[in-house]
């Protein structure tokens, strides 16, 4: 895939060659990772952004970035917010993954998307990257609803005109660390109330008062405790 070019400056010392690595623009190289592959056959004719060989410069290079990052990482794209991720996004997204990539993600993420289709109008108004620390997002990934936290950093990508024209997000998740922590919790509290007690009364209230806790104190959202037994619904519990 990488490619080398040799060339001279201008008082005629040759520079050093150099590896090439704008795998879009060779997409017959034999090298390509098996992900970089499929991202050349999608049909990008049937995306918003159209054929990889009309994307604009910047497109392309903020793709080539992403596809080089070692955590999952996407790009929106234009005014449909046109999402293109790389190969560790998918991980995350389950069953989304391949029919997504390229698409509006208004359709492939509808039951998350409204908050993120704010973040991103307001990101173009203020040109402010956006955080979320352990942030809940109720996903559909795997056949069912799951209860989903996540870490991240979405980042305006600036045209040439000097307006915003997309974003680049990093996404981390952090679901098995918010529930270890939640059952932490909930052993702790345990663990406090039966220190405390000095009555088997008040032994055999311990485990009960402990389950409100975990319930109400820890905010777990409250959604999920109506919807425990809606038919093709599951919830990953703490």
């Amino acid at each position: 895939m990488a490619d080398f070019s040799e060339k001279c400056s201008e008082d005629g010392i040759q520079v050093k060659p150099r590896k090439k690595f704008d795998w879009l623009s060779e997409t017959n190289n034999e090298n390509l990772t098996p992900f970089q592959q499929f991202v050349v056959n999608l049909d990008w004719a049937s995306s918003p952004v159209g054929p990889i060989s009309t994307w604009p410069q910047q497109l392309r290079q903020m793709v080539l970035i992403i596809m080089s990052d070692p955590a999952a990482a996407v790009v929106y794209w234009g005014e449909q917010n046109t999402l293109i991720y790389n190969q560790h996004y998918p991980q995350l997204i389950g069953s989304k993954h391949p029919a997504i990539q390229g698409q509006d993600p208004r359709v492939g993420f509808s039951e998350v998307w409204a908050p993120f289709e704010v973040l991103l109008s307001t990101q173009r108004e203020t040109g402010e990257a956006v955080t979320g620390a352990n942030a809940l997002v109720v996903i559909h990934r795997y056949g069912f609803m799951e209860e989903t936290y996540f870490n991240w950093k979405f980042n305006p990508i600036i045209g040439p005109e000097g307006w915003v024209v997309g974003s680049h997000a990093t996404v981390f998740e952090t679901t098995a660390e918010v529930l270890a922590n939640r059952r932490l919790l909930a052993v702790q509290s345990l663990g406090r109330e039966l220190s405390e007690s000095s009555e088997i009364k008040e032994l055999c209230m311990c485990p009960r008062s402990a389950l409100r806790w975990v319930k109400f104190a820890l905010n777990t959202p409250k959604k999920f405790l109506h919807t425990e037994f809606v038919p093709g619904t599951r919830i990953i519990r703490g």
